[in-house]
């Protein structure tokens, strides 16, 4: 690592994700937390800049229980996954039905992103209400904001995410599916600006956060997506400061 320029990607250190009493708890995340903020505290002269990036869901979105019905009125379980095949033969519909043309579009959308993108991640899971804009889930771990706190004048810029109702952004620079219309589904700019920055002054990108399967995956295989392939050894992924939902997930994104 060249730790005289590195710059610091910390994606969603949110309650929600890294405290055990969170709506998606991520186990030992919190020592992922610790480990950051010590990182930082002790080789914060090493650090160029640094990039935190959060979810900031609305109440109602595409990958919660109420975006969903049966034909009983009831909703989706959390951790299910929702199919091509469950929205066409009418399983599942949306809760609202001016959203069920798009809902269509959104699945037959990620079954071909899972063709085409260089992962196997994509699906639509619902998943726990959690990191909703305004609650205390979606505010950034306190060891994490104790340890940027004196550089968040020259240092750190927040990447904001997940805020659109239609579409998941488990990946930091886009989303799953891009909302025509709404560009920052399309590209994250602020974090495009900072990956520029970072690539500019020359040091390697090292990422951790939450969670290691879900979002920082797809967070760094948007990332390798955007960079020249000749730059790819730049990202460094801390092994100790990321956490998986699901093991098994981590394994094949970590053997990837």
């Amino acid at each position: 690592i060249k730790t005289t320029k590195a710059n610091l990607l910390l994606v969603d250190p949110q309650r929600c994700f890294t405290q055990k009493t969170g709506a998606l708890y991520v186990p030992n995340a919190e020592i992922d937390m610790a480990n950051i903020a010590n990182l930082i505290t002790a080789y914060n002269e090493f650090i160029a800049s640094i990039a935190i990036t959060g979810d900031f869901h609305p109440s109602v979105m595409i990958s919660f229980p109420n975006y969903w019905v049966n034909e009983k009125g009831e909703q989706p379980a959390i951790f299910s996954v929702i199919t091509v095949a469950d929205v066409e033969n009418g399983v599942w519909k949306t809760a609202d039905p001016a959203n069920q043309e798009w809902a269509l579009f959104y699945v037959r959308q990620l079954e071909q992103n899972n063709k085409t993108k260089n992962n196997n991640f994509f699906d639509l899971r619902i998943w726990p209400y959690h990191a909703v804009a305004g609650t205390e889930g979606a505010n950034f771990d306190p060891i994490v904001l104790d340890a940027i706190a004196p550089y968040m004048d020259n240092k750190v810029t927040v990447v904001m995410k997940g805020m659109n109702p239609h579409t998941e952004q488990q990946g930091a620079l886009e989303a799953d599916v891009p909302v025509p219309g709404d560009a920052q589904t399309t590209k994250n700019t602020m974090l495009a600006n900072w990956l520029d920055n970072a690539i500019a002054n020359g040091g390697d990108i090292i990422a951790g956060g939450e969670a290691l399967d879900i979002c920082f995956a797809y967070t760094i295989y948007s990332i390798l997506n955007y960079l020249p392939a000749d730059l790819h050894n730049r990202v460094v992924i801390l092994a100790d400061c990321a956490s998986p939902i699901y093991p098994e997930l981590g394994r094949v994104f970590i053997d990837d």
